[in-house]
């Protein structure tokens, strides 16, 4: 609560997906892993445990992401229930939720999968966090607000981490 017991006015999550297109003419993707950071720094990243790295051909996914997953038996492996479940108990009520990604359009459409919707996903923020709006951006809208270093180019190697991915706009 913000000042004098207040829900504050708007609160700032910082996400990053990896996805696999499953199927390119009916835009089915798979979540591979998402990362969550809020703007005071609290950080959630899981990986779908639906997801099989040994069965994806993808040889982008193959080089660029699926090296950068924990081993199967870390406790970042969930289910989208679970990914749900813990994004929800990291979002602190406010009257806007802001949901920043970088070149984010994907990302807030996988976002919105795994809540069932984004019908849905408006309904559970509202009914169980009292959220009045939710607003996706784009991360390059900071660029064009504070100047082209605000969201600085991730290193080459750290390119493609969910969590790396998040992290670095939420410094701002």
């Amino acid at each position: 609560m913000g000042e004098e017991g207040k829900t504050p006015a708007k609160r700032r999550y910082f996400f990053d997906c990896e996805f696999v297109d499953k199927d390119e003419q009916d835009f089915q993707l798979e979540v591979i892993s998402i990362a969550v950071v809020s703007e005071d720094d609290q950080e959630f990243y899981a990986i779908n445990e639906d997801f099989d790295p040994e069965s994806c051909d993808h040889e982008w996914l193959q080089e660029n992401v699926i090296p950068k997953l924990p081993d199967r038996s870390d406790d970042k492996w969930m289910s989208i229930e679970e990914i749900r479940q813990a994004i929800l108990d990291m979002i602190e009520p406010a009257e806007t939720i802001e949901f920043w990604a970088r070149n984010g359009s994907q990302d807030h459409f996988i976002l919105c999968k795994i809540f069932n919707g984004m019908g849905r996903l408006r309904d559970i923020l509202k009914e169980e966090k009292g959220v009045d709006k939710v607003v996706f951006r784009d991360t390059h809208e900071l660029r064009r607000i504070f100047g082209e270093s605000a969201v600085p180019p991730l290193a080459e190697e750290d390119k493609h981490d969910a969590l790396v991915d998040a992290q670095a706009p939420s410094q701002i």
